[in-house]
């Protein structure tokens, strides 16, 4: 696993003996200093951050913060904070809790730190937190109520349009969207269309849910190549099972 330590002191004991322990765990560790470029620099998005919290980390205005919220969420990357609970809690209202993974108030444990990085690790990849499922339907109704099933096991947000879905899609990167085939001013397909062709969201993966069961709609949506068409009239436990295996797959 890839991990960038982000300290103001790069040359922090701390930082150097959590480098050298997660090192000591086959997990290759960079650690950096608070600035922009040095993000920017960065070839490949690592697996997970671990961010010192210090002196320029105060306020939501700064711009090495705002940045990291932004490219976390862009590259769906997690954040593990390590700080004074003063500190820890400014940074966790800052960011959302899809990019947090966990805080250490120090002084801290860094044989628990390990341990709950090995129960989040599997195959060599982090995986962390909820997964993120973006609802896209006109019907507010049917948005609550798959809100209300979905939030169980994922982290979920909804637009109620494709104007709003683009708009969200703009900051937040979801692991799956959920689409709704007819919707005024611009349908499922469109909506599907419009974002398979910016790079930046070509490779979201959507599936529609959709009351459109005919043989058209179901052909004219599967020419978009989404990860699959799911009918309204199906149980929620089958909708469900279908959004778990896609996620296992």
């Amino acid at each position: 696993m890839e991990i960038v330590i982000i300290c103001e002191n790069q040359s922090s004991f701390l930082a150097d003996r959590l480098a050298e322990t997660l090192r000591g765990e086959f997990h290759k560790v960079t650690t950096i200093s608070p600035k922009v470029n040095l993000l920017k620099d960065i070839k490949s998005p690592p697996d997970l951050f671990f961010l010192y919290s210090g002196s320029y980390l105060k306020g939501d205005k700064n711009e090495f913060l705002v940045y990291l919220r932004d490219y976390c969420s862009e590259k769906s990357r997690r954040i593990g904070i390590i700080g004074y609970p003063d500190d820890i809690s400014e940074l966790e209202q800052f960011f959302p809790g899809r990019i947090l993974w966990e805080h250490f108030v120090r002084p801290f444990d860094m044989k628990e730190l390990v341990a709950r990085l090995r129960m989040s690790t599997v195959n060599g990849k982090i995986v962390i937190g909820k997964k993120h499922i973006l609802l896209v339907d006109d019907n507010g109704s049917t948005l609550r109520n798959l809100s209300e099933w979905l939030s169980r096991e994922y982290d979920v947000s909804m637009a109620g349009s494709a104007a709003m879905a683009i708009k969200f899609l703009a900051s937040n990167r979801p692991d799956l969207i959920l689409l709704d085939y007819e919707m005024p001013v611009c349908s499922g397909p469109q909506f599907l269309e419009m974002i398979h062709s910016e790079p930046e969201t070509a490779d979201i993966p959507v599936m529609f849910l959709t009351a459109r069961s005919d043989m058209q709609s179901v052909i004219t949506a599967m020419s978009l190549k989404p990860a699959g068409y799911l009918l309204k009239s199906m149980d929620m436990k089958e909708i469900l099972n279908s959004i778990r295996n896609f996620f296992a797959e």
